[in-house]
């Protein structure tokens, strides 16, 4: 039974570290490419990061966290939620 804990928790964090990479990149194309609306990469990495960034961006829309600022404060947090699940992780 710990075994399958043990693969649960490793495939979720391997999920997590994926969506990471995905908003790693959607950070970084929009720098080197001039559309990146147009671009597949960017779609499949707007899509896999959208999944986390949305609630945050919700819930800050609530509580009115960021609202005149040109910094996407949601997209940062949703980054940061993700490293701490991950940590938390019993992952060996």
């Amino acid at each position: 039974m710990e075994e399958f804990f043990h693969i649960i928790a490793r495939t979720v964090s391997l999920g997590i570290g994926a969506i990471q990479l995905c908003m790693l990149i959607r950070m970084l194309l929009p720098l080197f490419i001039k559309d990146p609306e147009g671009n597949s990469v960017y779609k499949l990495t707007f899509f896999a990061s959208e999944m986390v960034v949305t609630p945050v961006r919700f819930l800050f829309d609530k509580l009115g966290i960021g609202k005149n600022s040109p910094f996407d404060w949601a997209f940062l947090a949703g980054y940061f939620l993700l490293v701490i699940v991950q940590s938390v992780l019993p992952v060996v």
